[in-house]
């Protein structure tokens, strides 16, 4: 799940508190990729996993027709 992290600073928090600040061009780039945002979400297709739940339902199914067809 692609989410921000609320606990993460800004790049160059830690060198400005030891009094050793980024060069501006660190800074601009930090904040043009700060900036840039998330990437979108990625369109669902298809069932996807859910075919396992499918297929061992549809097994169930067969067996308990089995079943019931042999002891009948």
């Amino acid at each position: 799940m692609s989410w921000p992290d609320p606990a993460s600073v800004p790049l160059g928090t830690d060198e400005e508190a030891a009094g050793t600040p980024l060069a501006p061009g660190d800074v601009a780039a930090a904040r043009r990729a700060e900036r840039r945002g998330l990437h979108p979400p990625q369109p669902d297709t298809g069932l996807g996993h859910a075919w396992i739940l499918v297929g061992f339902i549809l097994a169930l199914f067969a067996g308990m027709l089995a079943w019931f067809i042999a002891t009948a």
